[in-house]
């Protein structure tokens, strides 16, 4: 009998499914849309949920055969519901592709069937929870009734006496280990049945007061630190507003600079939210960067321990670098706060053997490719770590083989609109390595036929790229010009004592994936592309900058207190004052040493800031004819038109004939140092242009100000 009932839950399941599609296709279509589509599609869902459920319960006796029908079978028996949103998920990222293709769907449809398939197939694996380990435990009651003898329990806990240089182990969590005399169920995750310490109360305020602190030195004074509106900057928010204004209506295609659209709809919600204003146009940055600092405690706390997640985190809070890119419009923020929940996902993944991990992960992975270049990164390291445990917990990976499979279905699921348009366009998605990659630009072959030899060229890349760190000022960037290098004296020493801490125990994946991380973004941000060190290719390692920090600190501390024998509160505190220093020191030089230096986006971005203030109180019409040279040019156009907010013609040098002049402009710029034909064009237009308003700007900070404009 049961059989038969199974065969009935399948055609229920089959015909309901087939009838939504349907049915769904034709609701969608419908403009407006029919009220009876709508309670056909509330029908045909619930005969697909009523057959899943016949189905499921009339081969109850197979949930317990092994094999993939088993597991199938068992899936839905824990949670039909959860198959349901996974299935209807999965149906709803397909119709975002189909919908992807119909422009009258764009962009709120596409968005929502996309992001509607997100959620359901998270919600799903939410749903359908593996035994947790407590409840393997529970079901080996001579397990469960052995409590763990106080010494032994003290003994295999994180010792705080011994420095890790000394342990076997380097990395320890905090945990609670059976007796070794029990096996751990053969089901359990490995490492002796150990589970993590639940997070305490204080440990949440503690995280939430440094987010709050964070999230602060973040937000104040937006709109005038950094004081100029750099040329990216505005053309990103200029992209937002015509969003707003439904001029651009595709969220999964990629535009200025071949950047994915997603950041833009982004700003444009932050616009729209927080006003249309400078500080509005930064706010979604902000809130990035904050979230960033939770998420690098809920990262390490599991793998390195709770001191060590607590001091990366509170360096990652007021770390100048982090801070300064959480207060511009750019979208490579994203990169390090993605990439944290990809990898503190994973990890759980592989300690717990949690479904819902690996699909957190492959959905962080894919939505993490709608936002910087930078985020390619991930894809190496998640194949770098596959490597690693490969080589050293083969067993351990060959069972998380169906997990993996889940990783890459959510990855393909979030990223997959974009990916459709890469595979439709896939010049886009090699433009910018084709602009600044050593291959792809042809710049390696022109400095070999200058005469330099290729170890000579891979020698200078190496150490220009790896010195960015520690000894090359990173100054070669309008983004974040700087006079030192991304760490200062003190965390540059406790970040090569952590290198060497890492690579010492470089075979545990701890250790291998931040060496992992500090390499690849090295190799992939500086190496491979020209005129490196560039801080914003480099903002994806600040998390691991802080970790390595931490990690010497931490490491520096236990083995202070281990030699003289100091009693814990002393030298903790002692730990605590380090740590207060460093911060000092990193909100003293933002604020006050490199803020009133107003050379973010360097001189022309200075003075194309002040221009579109001074344009944005001209009355209409304004045309602007601008003689400059061609580096100036290049941040003229965008910041006029940001700042103005109403449209500005702007006529160039080299897109100005002689007979434009003889229109009456508005306004006409000079740039006080300018090529020949800008000269001649000059004088053509002051000579037919009386009445015309002349207006010459300097720039500079101090009374060194220089003539640009």
């Amino acid at each position: 009998m049961s059989g038969k009932w199974q065969h009935i839950g399948a055609m229920l399941l089959f015909g309901g499914t087939l009838g939504l599609a349907w049915a769904g296709q034709r609701w969608l279509l419908t403009r407006p849309p029919h009220l009876v589509s709508g309670w056909a599609l509330l029908g045909l869902a619930a005969v697909m949920f009523l057959g899943l459920v016949v189905w499921a319960r009339s081969a109850e006796e197979g949930f317990r055969k092994p094999g993939v029908t088993g597991r199938i079978r068992s899936i839905l028996r824990r949670s039909p519901v959860g198959v349901v949103l996974m299935i209807a998920g999965v149906g709803s990222g397909a119709a975002a592709f189909w919908l992807h293709t119909r422009p009258e769907m764009l962009p709120w449809p596409t968005l929502a069937a996309w992001a509607g398939g997100i959620a359901g197939f998270l919600a799903g694996w939410w749903l359908v929870r593996e035994p947790s380990t407590s409840a393997l435990l529970s079901s080996h009651p001579a397990l469960a009734a052995t409590p763990a003898p106080p010494a032994e329990l003290q003994r295999q806990t994180e010792n705080r006496d011994m420095p890790f240089i000394f342990q076997k182990g380097f990395f320890h969590r905090e945990v609670r280990v059976l007796p070794k005399k029990n096996p751990p169920p053969s089901d359990a995750p490995p490492g002796e049945g150990a589970y993590d310490v639940p997070v305490a109360m204080w440990e949440v305020v503690l995280v939430a007061a440094l987010t709050t602190v964070g999230l602060f030195l973040r937000q104040v004074s937006l709109g005038t630190i950094p004081g100029n509106l750099t040329g990216d900057e505005a053309a990103m928010g200029w992209i937002a507003r015509k969003i707003i204004s439904g001029e651009v209506t595709d969220p999964f295609a990629t535009g200025w600079l071949s950047h994915p659209h997603l950041w833009f709809f982004l700003q444009a919600l932050s616009l729209k939210l927080f006003g249309d204003t400078v500080a509005g146009l930064r706010t979604i940055s902000v809130i990035i960067g904050a979230a960033t600092i939770p998420m690098l405690y809920g990262f390490a706390r599991p793998l390195y321990g709770r001191p060590v997640a607590f001091v990366a985190s509170g360096l990652l809070t007021v770390f100048h670098f982090h801070l300064h890119y959480s207060r511009n419009a750019l979208n490579n923020i994203v990169d390090p706060c993605l990439a944290l929940v990809v990898f503190a996902a994973l990890f759980h993944g592989f300690r717990t053997r949690r479904m819902f991990s690996f699909a957190l992960a492959g959905v962080a992975l894919g939505l993490a490719q709608h936002f910087y270049m930078g985020s390619r990164l991930l894809f190496v390291l998640v194949a770098l770590m596959l490597a690693h445990q490969a080589v050293f917990n083969r067993a351990h990976l060959l069972r998380l083989r169906w997990h993996l499979v889940v990783f890459v279905a959510g990855c393909v699921l979030a990223f997959g609109p974009l990916l459709h348009h890469y595979l439709k366009h896939p010049d886009s998605y090699g433009a910018r390595l084709a602009v600044v990659g050593v291959f792809q630009s042809g710049w390696l072959e022109k400095q070999q036929a200058e005469g330099r030899s290729l170890l000579q060229i891979v020698a200078d890349q190496a150490w220009n790229s790896f010195g960015a760190f520690t000894v090359i000022p990173a100054s070669k960037s309008a983004q974040y010009s700087l006079d030192m290098p991304l760490l200062d004296p003190a965390s540059s020493v406790l970040f090569v004592f952590g290198v060497v801490l890492l690579l010492a125990r470089w075979q545990q994946k701890e250790a291998f994936f931040l060496l992992a991380w500090i390499v690849g973004t090295v190799v992939f941000g500086g190496m491979l592309l020209r005129d490196p060190p560039e801080s914003p290719r480099y903002v994806t390692s600040a998390p691991t900058l802080c970790l390595t920090i931490a990690l010497a600190l931490v490491e520096m501390v236990r083995v202070l207190r281990w030699a003289l024998a100091l009693p814990r509160l002393n030298v903790y505190d002692m730990g605590a004052a380090a740590v207060g220093v460093l911060a000092l020191w990193n909100v003293h030089f933002y604020f006050q040493v490199y803020t009133p230096r107003n050379n973010f986006g360097w001189l022309n971005t200075e003075v194309a800031t002040e221009m579109g203030h001074y344009l944005a109180a001209q009355p209409d019409p304004v045309h602007v004819y601008f003689f400059g040279a061609r580096g100036c040019s290049s941040n003229f156009r965008p910041l006029p038109s940001w700042h103005r907010k109403r449209p500005v013609r702007i006529s160039t040098n080299r897109s100005l004939p002689p007979t434009i002049c003889r229109q009456s402009p508005t306004v006409a710029v000079r740039c006080l140092s300018f090529s020949r034909s800008g000269k001649r064009n000059w004088r053509w237009c002051a000579n037919a242009t009386p009445m015309a308003r002349w207006s010459v700007f300097l720039a500079g900070s101090g009374p060194e100000k220089k003539g640009c404009f």
